[in-house]
């Protein structure tokens, strides 16, 4: 038996449940001035569709299952990446926030970090001509963390102790040079010193998006950090015990060890463990050593900083100090104390 109108029943039942195409047309704008923003990265999370927007912060996509996608994800160096619901209207606007990438806190505790030479030149990578880099921060010639090295020298130099910590924000705009340079303290001599970190140091790389120089945000916070003097009696402990391993020695073995450890309120070493080692016997030495600091040292140090975590980076150098780190005085990295380097010498063993 044939039933043919149930049949067309089905069919246009069928036919209906399956997803049509939808278009949308969006405009991104700047949160805080509400200009439209040129050559954001537009994609429709879970699939490899997206969309660029043209000069009126403007773009178009299809969808080709608007039921499995309805969020869409936009970035653009400068401003806060968003990921936003697709609103029930194939026309719709939406603003990106700017944004500040945070620096490493500049910490004036302690003897001024080693310079870097100014010199260094980078050399520019080989990219393929028909390769587009799609966002590219900016850089500071030398890297960022040099930067961060200069502009503490030049605050060490010129301020030396500061009362309450501050935070420094800076505009790199598109010719790479800092603009829009302001100061939580107001203080005039310490508006001065920031100043000066932009006069002495060397012009930016400005950020890029799809090839074409955009600007960016930086942010970094400014502390007297852990004073030297705080921790000195356990460095100079430390210096005067550790010895170059007799194995490495032999074997002409030199190079960094990483070592992290743990305090408690009795002034006792435990939870040592290696992140980079040499091995020849270094990790033998320093933990012994860790394991014989006088309580009386250990309890001091928990006591003025307040942690019980702590990380020692040592470079062991055959005939010369190796020492390949920024680290000169005590930082706080979240809960972690960084100790100062300690570099230990086959020849002055």
């Amino acid at each position: 038996m044939k039933y043919p109108f149930f049949t067309l029943i089905l069919l246009a039942v069928a036919c209906g449940s399956i997803a049509q195409p939808r278009k949308i047309t969006g405009s991104i704008t700047d949160a805080a001035t509400q200009q439209p923003i040129k050559n954001v990265n537009i994609v429709l999370k879970g699939s490899p569709n997206g969309a660029i927007t043209n000069y009126l912060g403007a773009f178009e996509l299809t969808i080709e299952d608007p039921a499995t996608y309805n969020v869409l994800v936009a970035s653009h160096i400068g401003f806060g990446t968003a990921t936003f619901l697709i609103p029930k209207e194939d026309r719709f606007r939406f603003s990106l926030k700017k944004e500040y990438l945070q620096l490493h806190t500049i910490e004036l505790g302690g003897p001024p970090f080693t310079d870097l030479p100014p010199e260094i030149k980078v050399t520019p990578p080989n990219v393929p001509k028909d390769y587009v880099v799609v966002e590219s921060a900016a850089e500071y010639p030398i890297g960022i963390a040099h930067f961060v090295v200069h502009a503490g020298n030049i605050l060490k130099r010129d301020l030396r102790r500061i009362k309450n910590d501050f935070e420094i924000s800076f505009t790199i705009d598109t010719t790479g040079a800092a603009t829009d340079i302001t100061v939580s303290d107001t203080n005039k001599e310490t508006v001065e010193a920031v100043n000066n970190i932009f006069k002495e140091t060397l012009p930016w790389v400005p950020a890029t998006q799809r090839g074409k120089k955009v600007t960016q945000h930086f942010r970094a916070r400014v502390t007297n950090g852990i004073n030297y003097e705080v921790v000195k009696n356990l460095m100079v402990y430390l210096y005067r015990n550790v010895r170059y391993p007799d194995e490495a020695k032999r074997s002409r073995i030199e190079g960094p060890v990483n070592v992290t450890f743990s305090i408690d309120k009795k002034g006792k070493v435990s939870d040592i463990s290696f992140a980079l080692s040499i091995g020849a016997g270094a990790n033998e030495e320093i933990k012994r050593v860790l394991e014989s600091i006088p309580p009386a040292i250990a309890q001091q140090l928990v006591q003025e900083i307040h942690t019980k975590q702590f990380a020692l980076p040592v470079g062991f150098g055959l005939d010369k100090p190796y020492d390949r780190t920024f680290f000169r005085s005590p930082s706080m990295v979240g809960n972690i104390c960084i100790l100062p380097h300690l570099a230990i010498t086959a020849a002055g063993n």
